[in-house]
């Protein structure tokens, strides 16, 4: 039984080795962050109820996860392996972040574009909690804008901005007087709507573009941020998915 852990964390380390944690222009998104100035690195795993405890079965069924590359197997296992370093080494994966937001970072700067970093982008973990990544993200904080996407109301409620600037995101569970005392707190929310054009106002609430763009922390707050469902969010029948 000893010899197959050991098996398993000398193969887990191996892996490591070839794998990377960010992302940095890969998907359609993020990269047009470049036409802001901005590069941005990403990072996403495989998602599940663990690692996104706050998600609804309607975010769930039409998860972005295999939106895009994110169908290819090999994607998908690299988001696996990704997921079980993160999980069960925490000083090599700390270590390994510190590296790559170093790397990030100067790339950054030899495009002449400011670095930012998005942690979750098929996640839901609070970093702020883990002090081995928080120490990492606090290190560079000065040099980096974080921010990321939460269905976890009363984390956005207490940390936003403090190390990471959230955007909450609207599912079918959420309550409307949720959504306004967000609003009016400062913190922007994200709703998927199904319409063709994005309406102008949600619940007398104005509505910019959210697909712009994704960096949200350059957006206006007391704002909702409307997104266009993709994918398997166009079948949503959930109330995760919004018809306005």
């Amino acid at each position: 039984m000893l010899f197959v852990f050991d098996y398993l964390i000398a193969m887990i380390k191996l892996i490591v080795i070839i794998m990377k944690l960010l992302s940095i222009e890969s998907d359609s998104k993020t990269t047009k962050g470049s036409e802001f100035g901005f590069l941005t690195g990403i990072q996403y795993f495989k998602p599940s109820f663990k690692i996104c405890p706050h998600a609804t079965k309607g975010c769930m069924a039409g998860c972005l996860n295999t939106a895009g590359r994110g169908i290819m197997s090999n994607v998908q296992q690299a988001r696996h392996n990704r997921t079980v370093f993160a999980l069960t080494q925490p000083e090599a994966y700390a270590k390994q972040l510190d590296e790559e937001i170093i790397s990030l970072i100067k790339k950054a700067k030899k495009q002449n574009k400011k670095a930012c970093l998005r942690l979750n982008g098929t996640s839901d973990i609070n970093w702020e909690s883990n002090p081995l990544v928080s120490n990492v993200l606090r290190k560079h904080k000065k040099s980096l804008n974080i921010y990321d996407y939460t269905k976890d109301v009363d984390k956005a409620k207490k940390q936003h901005k403090k190390l990471i600037h959230y955007t909450v995101s609207y599912h079918e569970n959420m309550r409307q007087e949720t959504v306004k005392e967000l609003i009016d707190m400062g913190i922007n929310v994200a709703v998927v709507f199904r319409n063709a054009e994005l309406p102008k106002k949600w619940l007398g609430i104005k509505v910019i573009n959210g697909d712009k763009h994704d960096l949200r922390f350059k957006d206006t707050k007391g704002c909702i941020v409307g997104l266009k469902a993709k994918g398997k969010a166009k079948k949503d029948k959930s109330g995760f998915v919004v018809d306005a």
